[in-house]
C-alpha cells in the first residue's frame, strides 16, 4: 500500500500544484506511521502469543482495530487530496491506480488480520495438549499438497475432521468454543448452537447419500 501511494506521491509532485506539497507530504507520513504502528501490534501480537500467562488477545485485538481505523482514516484523507488537486486528466489515472484503501487494502488487510485472529484465538484459549491434539487431526484429514485434491474431496475431508472435533471434545470445552468460532467470535445462543450442530449434522449426511 505504501508503495502505491509513494508511486502516487510522485503524481503530485509531476502534476498538482506545489502549494499543496507540504499537505501530501504530511499526509503520507501520516499513512506511513499508521501503517507502521498496525504492523507493531501484530508483531507485538506474535512475540507475545507463546507466553498463556501475559498473552491479552482481547487488548491485542483492541488495539488492532484501533490502529486500523486510524490507518484508514489517514489513506483516505491521502486519496481525497490526490482527487482534489490534481487535473481532470490525471484525476481517473489516481482514481483507478492510487484511490484502493476501501476496494483493495483494507479487504486484504481484514482477510489476513481474520486468519490471524483465528490462530490468536485458539492459542489464546487452549492448553498446549489440546493444540497439540487439534494438530493431530488436521494433520490426520488435510492433504500435504491441496492443490492436487478436488473441492468436493477437500470438502469431505474438512467434514471428516469437524466431526471428529465433535467426538473428540467434551461440551463446554474446545467443542463449543468451535461453535463460538463458527458463530463469528460471539457465544452462540441455545437456537444458534442447534442450528449449528444441524448443520454439521446434515452436511456429513448429505456426503455419506453422495
Amino acid at each position: 500500500m505504501i508503495s502505491i501511494y509513494e508511486q502516487g506521491e510522485l503524481m503530485l509532485e509531476n502534476s498538482a500544484e506545489p502549494d499543496y506539497k507540504k499537505q501530501w507530504e504530511e499526509q503520507l507520513n501520516d499513512v506511513r506511521v499508521d501503517a507502521n504502528q498496525l504492523n507493531q501490534v501484530i508483531t507485538l501480537a506474535n512475540d507475545d502469543r507463546n507466553n498463556r500467562e501475559n498473552f491479552d488477545f482481547q487488548q491485542h485485538w483492541k488495539n488492532f482495530d484501533a490502529r486500523l481505523k486510524d490507518l484508514k482514516t489517514s489513506a483516505l484523507k491521502f486519496e481525497a487530496l490526490g482527487t482534489k488537486i490534481l487535473s481532470e486528466a490525471e484525476k481517473n489515472r489516481w482514481e483507478s491506480e492510487i484511490r484502493n484503501f476501501e476496494n483493495k487494502f483494507e479487504p486484504e488487510i481484514l482477510k489476513n488480520a481474520n486468519k490471524a485472529k483465528l490462530i490468536f484465538q485458539f492459542m489464546y484459549r487452549y492448553t498446549p495438549e489440546n493444540l497439540e491434539r487439534i494438530n493431530e487431526i488436521v494433520s490426520r484429514y488435510v492433504p500435504e499438497d491441496t492443490g492436487e485434491v478436488n473441492p468436493k474431496e477437500m470438502e469431505s475431508l474438512y467434514m471428516k475432521a469437524f466431526r471428529e472435533f465433535q467426538r473428540e471434545f467434551e461440551p463446554q470445552n474446545l467443542w463449543d468454543s468451535f461453535l463460538e468460532l463458527l458463530a463469528g467470535g460471539v457465544h452462540p445462543s441455545p437456537s444458534e448452537r442447534v442450528m449449528l450442530e444441524k448443520w454439521a449434522d446434515g452436511e456429513q449426511k448429505t456426503r455419506e447419500d453422495m
